[in-house]
């Protein structure tokens, strides 16, 4: 302000001395008058100016995301206007910047999977359990679903808010298999219309009912067997006890004998569904696993036929597992014990395991062997209670492995058959 005071009073000084000069005569001096005036009129004219452009220059940097810009000319109004505008935007910027970590954390954090797709199918966002739920370890464009199933991506692509999907993902790098659920929803943020899918995993959910509702039904049937066998026990033994056993028919004796071995068998067949009926006590403490392998190996070998070869293929020395290492090494048992049935007369029998610790901090526990094939319609069942293709099996190994590894937070699944064929059963611990 004093400066534009101090122009103007000059111009109107130069102005008069002008007048005055040409006045008496005096012409040079009036020339140089009218050059000062000249130069006067100029720099009054960039002091004007030059709000105008310090508001332009603020505005081409808020453009470009540059808040930082400040304005150093000392007693301008115009200047500490501007910086107070600059320091609003910079702070509002921050502000802004904070919420979006804020909600990136709150997206991560978040157990169900979140992914954003633009009207193009780009992915602007996804979060880690969208990506584990998937078994991606990136994702650009929808198009890529395609490796799930080659429907997923015009399924997304046609979807409108409030519709719901359901997938099986099912792959050798993923630990479990997953059962999907998808939900979508949209938004237009700065006019760009945006589809939200939000993915939950409804696999474990199913799996824990299942056992639940095998739990109940397992437990009234031995209420009902247990009713129904108790008196046949009873009176075959004291019936097979009695001092005139003796006096009966030969075919009578051997009836009674019959009996009573049935109903021993029965009673011990009973008793392992018991197990079923009642989720494990689980102890967890920390548990190194190779050595638990090692042992369990050492054990199946002095069982299997000698043509059978176990071993351990992959197993960090450092790997450590928060379980319960008896219900573990039962579970375990169980799973070599099913494929030394497995390789039984097959040439060059091998069976082998291989421990990994996973992106997501999951440990897996493969066991593998090269026996037959299990079919589709067979693989569907084999975690069921009581289905068994073994002779003289009871159907309760694999399910009780189930149960176990559920309660401890993990899971035993029957991986896809890849190029190498073999049969993989996958022990899963979080």
């Amino acid at each position: 302000m004093i400066k534009r005071i101090t122009l103007l009073a000059g111009v109107s000084i130069a102005a008069a001395v002008v007048a005055l000069f040409m006045a008496k005569g005096y012409y040079t001096a009036g020339v140089i008058a009218v050059i000062a005036l000249v130069a006067a009129d100029v720099a009054i004219f960039r002091l004007m100016n030059k709000p105008y452009k310090d508001v332009d220059l603020l505005l081409e940097a808020v453009k470009n995301s540059d808040t930082s810009l400040r304005f150093t000319e000392p007693g301008s109004r115009v200047a500490q206007s501007l910086n107070q505008i600059a320091r609003i935007l910079h702070r509002e910027r921050c502000k802004a910047a904070e919420s979006e970590r804020t909600y990136s954390l709150i997206l991560e954090s978040v157990s169900a999977g979140v992914m954003v797709v633009d009207a193009r199918g780009y992915v602007v966002k996804i979060n880690g359990g969208a990506l584990r739920m998937l078994g991606l370890e990136v994702l650009t464009h929808i198009d890529r679903l395609a490796v799930i199933d080659h429907k997923l991506p015009s399924m997304l692509r046609d979807s409108r808010a409030g519709n719901r999907f359901h997938i099986k993902v099912n792959s050798n790098s993923m630990p479990v298999r997953r059962d999907v659920v998808i939900l979508v929803s949209e938004a237009v943020i700065s006019d760009e219309k945006l589809k939200i899918f939000v993915f939950d995993d409804i696999a474990v959910e199913l799996d824990s009912r299942e056992v639940e509702s095998w739990s109940r039904l397992t437990r009234v049937l031995i209420h009902e067997i247990i009713n129904s066998l108790t008196p046949v026990t009873s009176i075959s033994h004291t019936l097979l006890s009695s001092p005139e056993i003796d006096s009966l028919p030969p075919n009578i004796r051997k009836g009674l004998d019959t009996i009573g071995a049935m109903s021993e068998s029965l009673t011990e067949f009973v008793n392992n569904f018991r197990t079923l009926s009642s989720p494990p006590t689980v102890n967890a403490q920390l548990v190194e696993l190779k050595p638990l392998l090692d042992n369990m190996i050492m054990a199946a070998l002095s069982t299997a036929p000698e043509n059978v070869a176990i071993r351990l293929v992959h197993c960090d020395e450092a790997l450590i597992i928060y379980a319960d290492s008896s219900l573990t090494a039962r579970v375990i048992t169980n799973l070599l014990s099913n494929a030394v049935a497995a390789v039984e007369g097959a040439d060059n029998a091998a069976i082998t395991i291989s421990a990994r610790c996973n992106s997501d901090d999951s440990v897996t526990i493969d066991i593998s062997n090269n026996g037959p094939i299990i079919e589709p319609s067979v693989a569907e069942n084999i975690f069921v209670p009581f289905f068994t293709t073994r002779c003289g099996g009871q159907g309760i190994g694999l399910a009780l492995s189930r149960q176990i590894m559920q309660a401890q937070g993990g899971n035993v699944s029957l991986l896809p058959y890849g190029s190498t064929g073999l049969t993989t059963f996958r022990i899963t611990f979080p």
